[in-house]
């Protein structure tokens, strides 16, 4: 007997996470349908079996669309998601990531959704400068850390009575297919992106930061993994590889594969910045019972070089 296809909803489908996810369900037996307002500049082609629609989740109308269909499955990763512009515009930002969030809680509550993962981010621990575990203080240094964390609130307060709530608290995620064009979002691609057009590096922050840098493909096998979950609680995990990576490293690797030597300048820092954070991966690795290590960062760069 042929099994029933699962529907999906994607918010910020188009996204890197999102459309990377996308490709990995195409395996399996999902009805993909996304949300996504291109504002990223992403035109990609997408798999026959996902249904497109455009519009801005900030805008509950764009949810009246996806009313005759039925879900098990919300993954919301739409968004803002830059430090720095969350300085530039931080209403944008407010309702990029509040009210869009808000709008899909209305959503997965009219349509009791079994299944709810949100996307947010590590910038809710602020400057605490050590490897943070998910029962660590958040104490936000800037407008988007903020909106995340307000979002975080949200969802565990919301009466979901039929909806497993997972939030992954994403640390640096890179990999292939990250947007070229972002120049204010991910620190590896904007190196990358340096090397590749001017053979030279503009570092905003001294060279001693450090980060944990954590490979797509990780992240995508666990928002799958998160995807299992039926337990209809609020479940928060960190999303990282529990290594400290300092930037003039980071840049030396890339260096390395490349087989270039470019010219590095260092400006001055962007609003918000985190001095030093990397995460405790323990709790995501107990919960699913995963022995492996995630993607080391030499093994990912490779990959995404």
């Amino acid at each position: 007997m042929k099994n029933k296809f699962k529907n999906i909803l994607i918010t910020g489908g188009a996204g890197f996470i999102g459309f990377s996810l996308i490709k990995e369900l195409c395996k399996s037996k999902f009805n993909i349908f996304v949300i996504d307002n291109f504002s990223t500049g992403y035109n990609k082609k997408f798999p026959k079996n996902v249904h497109l629609f455009k519009g801005n989740c900030k805008n509950f109308s764009t949810f009246e669309k996806l009313k005759k269909y039925s879900f098990d499955y919300v993954v919301h990763l739409a968004g803002v998601s830059s430090v720095e512009a969350s300085f530039d515009d931080p209403v944008s930002d407010a309702n990029s990531n509040i009210i869009s969030t808000l709008n899909v809680l209305k959503f997965v509550k009219e349509k009791k959704i079994k299944n709810f993962i949100f996307s947010s981010s590590m910038c809710v621990y602020g400057d605490l400068n050590k490897n943070v575990r998910e029962k660590d203080k958040t104490i936000p240094i800037s407008y988007y850390g903020i909106s995340k964390l307000t979002s975080e609130e949200y969802i565990k307060f919301y009466s979901l009575p039929h909806t497993t709530k997972v939030v992954l608290r994403l640390f640096n995620v890179y990999g292939p297919g990250s947007d070229k064009k972002n120049t204010k979002h991910g620190m590896v691609g904007i190196y990358l992106n340096q090397i590749n057009k001017n053979n030279k590096v503009v570092v905003k922050g001294k060279l001693n930061r450090f980060r944990d840098f954590i490979f797509i493909d990780d992240v995508v096998y666990l928002i799958k993994k998160c995807m299992a979950i039926r337990n209809k609680s609020y479940n928060i995990f960190n999303v990282c590889t529990s290594k400290k990576t300092y930037v003039k490293d980071l840049i030396k690797k890339i260096f390395e594969i490349k087989n270039k030597n470019p010219k590095i300048s260092v400006i001055k820092s962007t609003p918000g910045d985190q001095k030093g954070i990397y995460g405790n991966n323990k709790k995501i690795k107990n919960f699913f019972k995963i022995k492996k290590n995630m993607t080391s960062i030499v093994v990912g760069l490779k990959k995404t070089v």
